[in-house]
């Protein structure tokens, strides 16, 4: 379980990533994207 577990952590902080820089372009969805964390 931890061997499947730990990459698909890995990929969940790559999407983060992506998503967080994509939210600096586009205020609303920053918006709702630092609301929901």
């Amino acid at each position: 379980a931890v061997v499947l577990y730990s990459p698909l952590l890995a990929v969940h902080a790559l999407l983060g990533s992506a998503i967080g820089t994509l939210a600096g372009q586009s205020q609303p969805f920053r918006f709702i994207s630092g609301g929901a964390s």
